[in-house]
């Protein structure tokens, strides 16, 4: 294989997990807005079952943007390296985005924001939300053919 079919696959899977991470990112931050400003105070305060509710939305969005990207961006949408690629580049610009945005809005740093995600069931399962994330590029079916 060439060097160049070697640019391009690693291009292909860059863009693929910037554009997995901004779609589902814009979506999670809409649908986190909405359970914290409304769906919580309706369930009396309960976090946890807020984002049980919100998380099945968040990871449908998740498999709809990993088939739209992985077809519009991978050579081979079949090669289960590229896929994985995809997913543990979009997790690191998840986390940190996630990272960045709580230390702008909370101050915090990133032992503060590690230890605030596994100090509560809400931030527990909101980290194995963004694990699931990273594997869904390797089990979503795309069902197309091989590109030319």
């Amino acid at each position: 294989m060439k060097i160049v079919n070697y640019i391009t696959i690693l291009l292909g899977v860059i863009q693929a997990s910037f554009r997995y991470f901004v779609l589902v990112f814009a979506f999670a931050f809409i649908f986190g807005t909405v359970r914290v400003l409304f769906v919580v105070d309706q369930l009396g305060g309960n976090e946890l079952l807020a984002v049980l509710i919100e998380l099945p939305f968040v990871l449908w969005v998740s498999w709809l943007a990993a088939k739209h990207v992985l077809y519009l961006y991978l050579e081979s949408t079949e090669n289960k390296f590229q896929r994985a690629a995809v997913g543990a580049l979009a997790f690191v610009l998840l986390q940190g985005a996630e990272w960045k945005l709580s230390k702008q809005m909370y101050g915090l740093s990133g032992r503060e924001y590690i230890r605030e995600q596994l100090n509560s069931a809400k931030g527990v399962l909101g980290i194995l939300g963004q694990l699931v994330f990273a594997l869904i590029p390797l089990f979503v079916n795309t069902k197309i053919k091989e590109k030319q």
